[in-house]
């Protein structure tokens, strides 16, 4: 459910930033880096000791 907030947060940013007299592309690269790291952080918990099954 993470992943999804993140995905709106990131789409808030870029449309506020945009509206604000920012770049599209400027905007769009903030949101990217959201998402990337939210999707990094996803893949990284499978491999948290404490998730691990026995």
């Amino acid at each position: 459910m993470g992943l999804v907030y993140s995905i709106v947060a990131s789409l808030c940013l870029w449309i506020v930033l945009w509206a604000l007299g920012a770049k599209a592309l400027d905007s769009f690269l903030l949101a990217a880096l959201l998402i990337i790291i939210a999707v990094t952080v996803q893949m990284l918990q499978k491999y948290n000791p404490s998730k691990r099954q026995r």
